[in-house]
């Protein structure tokens, strides 16, 4: 759980963790060696904070980061397609591109990257929230020893490559279409179709977004 606090005149986002984990302390210790404007500068402080979890009370570690201000990347997706602005679609587009390549770039990876991990600041630039998972180059042993387990994902979260959609030879766009077909999901079917469109209707999109899907 992430409370905002102030301090100073200024706002920080504190994370307090139950369970201690010294690879956790050595993520963000490594992390520190590869500064990126894409990430906010975090302090990983082990036994930190006093919690009374039950009856009674102990120390645990805490995260402390400079509060992320802005929205969300699909809370500014849903609102582009809600007030059907081209524009502002445009420029998360082009935001993304450019996080994209920075991170490609840089020698370690976010390990949890989905939208609710990417802010939109207010200057329109993409930054990178929750770093529990990062991959560092310190890691790589350890990773490659002891692999997680990949999350199941459905065929919404398959990543597209956008000019391969149009012809429909991106390889996760016919997978995901395929699933939705057999999954008889007629809003994502839907969806993805309008996906293949040179220049996708926006008040189209944004009426399939908020249409109900069925057998999900």
């Amino acid at each position: 759980m992430v409370v905002r606090a102030e301090s100073g005149g200024r706002s920080y986002a504190l994370k307090g963790y139950l369970r201690p984990r010294t690879q956790r302390a050595d993520l963000y210790a490594a992390l520190d060696r590869y500064p990126s404007s894409l990430r906010y500068p975090v302090r990983y402080l082990p036994g930190k904070i006093y919690l009374y979890v039950t009856d009674r009370g102990a120390w645990y570690d805490l995260l402390a980061a400079d509060w992320a201000e802005g929205h969300t990347l699909d809370y500014a997706i849903r609102r582009a397609l809600h007030y059907r602005s081209s524009a502002d679609l445009t420029a998360l587009s082009r935001a993304f591109e450019a996080m994209a390549a920075e991170l490609l770039a840089q020698p370690w990876a976010h390990g949890d990257l989905k939208p609710s991990n990417i802010m939109v600041t207010p200057s329109g630039t993409l930054r990178l929230i929750d770093y529990d998972g990062a991959f560092v180059p310190e890691r790589a042993a350890e990773t490659a020893a002891d692999p997680a387990p990949a999350a199941p994902c459905s065929s919404e979260c398959l990543p597209f490559v956008p000019e391969r959609i149009a012809d429909g030879t991106d390889r996760n766009y016919r997978a995901a279409l395929l699933r939705a077909e057999n999954r008889r999901d007629e809003r994502l079917v839907a969806l993805l179709h309008a996906l293949r469109a040179p220049e996708p209707a926006l008040p189209a999109l944004a009426d399939l977004l908020r249409a109900p899907s069925k057998n999900r």
